[in-house]
């Protein structure tokens, strides 16, 4: 039976769930037991479970050697890093498609390895800098037999459910912080701003057809996350009904969001599949737990995939009719070398 480890650090606290998958229906889901949850890109309406138990702390590290000698050899990839000249070529052709009025926004990605050895002691380390630079976001790193190993960091929640409440947030928009690391009210540019009311409009919409009752928005405002800055609005509000199954059916059919994919969703999903090169995986998928108290699921918007000899970085960008092909990959660029920053530690 396919089993996973994931070490989570959330809220200021570390947790790490240990269990098995399951090969049934989300619908089915048994309300009474715990699961982590994983969602790719490319789901089809897919939600991998894994039920097992949500404990306190990290386990010992003999724990977290098994489970490295059982995922290391799951994770492979076979494309090539992602090449400027094909990124721009499709921020062009996508800019074609805003003109004729086909696409408002889509969300284009790349990759890049770099070498390094992995070793267990490194990826652990290379996690806990991870945390250091960005304390207030949820991070999550996994051994899976399924999807091999994987370290994420996401300020972003797609669901969050206790006690029939439900948060979620539009998040879009980046920048770096400043040198002199002073977070910023200063405005934000119109293509900022337009690709994160897009993001939010698509939520609202979402959280009304489905009946949340008191539903309030704040909104947006600057965020910052380590050393990257987004636009961020805040949803909030009760839910008709809140059986944990029909949450992540609701997670199903709420992401993609425009902040990971474009807008119309279905148009600008195709187009990520019929021009990227490479497979997102669990890029700009969601994962999380699902517990008798809460259910936390988070979009995984910065993450790398660790191989036997190198790490695979990946970083998006958002598109819209204002966007510089050259900017946007410059964007790309900034982004991968925050993400690269804590491998350069270990």
């Amino acid at each position: 039976m396919d089993k996973i480890l994931c070490l989570i650090h959330d809220d200021g606290n570390y947790y790490h769930f240990e269990g098995s998958h399951k090969t049934i229906p989300t619908k089915l889901a048994n309300e009474s037991l715990n699961y982590f949850v994983i969602s790719e890109f490319n789901n089809k309406k897919n939600i991998e479970l894994f039920e097992g138990d949500l404990r306190d702390n990290w386990p010992e590290s003999d724990v977290i050697c098994h489970f490295y000698t059982k995922s290391i050899n799951q994770s492979f990839f076979n494309s090539h890093d992602t090449k400027s000249s094909d990124f721009k070529d499709w921020v062009n052709e996508a800019k074609e498609l805003f003109q004729t009025g086909e696409l408002q926004k889509v969300v284009l990605s790349a990759i890049k390895k770099i070498p390094w050895k992995a070793e267990p002691e490194k990826i652990i380390y290379a996690f806990r800098q991870l945390i250091h630079q960005n304390p207030e976001a949820f991070a999550c790193l996994i051994f899976s037999e399924i999807f091999g190993i994987w370290i994420g960091l996401s300020p972003e929640f797609l669901v969050r459910l206790e006690n029939g409440f439900i948060t979620s947030m539009s998040l879009a928009g980046t920048r770096e912080v400043r040198e002199d690391n002073w977070t910023s009210e200063e405005v934000w540019g119109y293509k900022e701003l337009e690709e994160q009311a897009i993001v939010t409009k698509y939520i609202e919409d979402f959280l009304i057809k489905k009946g949340t009752k008191g539903l309030r928005i704040s909104g947006p405002y600057t965020f910052r996350n380590g050393l990257i800055e987004h636009l961020r609005t805040d949803f909030s509000g009760q839910l008709p009904s809140y059986r944990r199954n029909e949450i992540l059916l609701h997670a199903l059919e709420l992401h993609p969001t425009p902040a990971v994919c474009g807008t119309p969703v279905e148009i600008s999903k195709n187009f990520i599949l019929t021009h990227e090169k490479h497979t997102r995986e669990l890029f700009t998928g969601f994962w999380g737990f699902v517990s008798s108290k809460i259910t936390k699921l988070y979009v995984n918007i910065r993450c790398f995939k660790v191989l036997p000899e190198e790490v695979l970085l990946y970083a998006g960008a958002g598109i819209t009719p204002l966007s510089n092909s050259d900017e946007e990959w410059l964007e790309i660029r900034r982004k991968m070398r925050v993400s690269a920053s804590v491998l350069q530690r270990t």
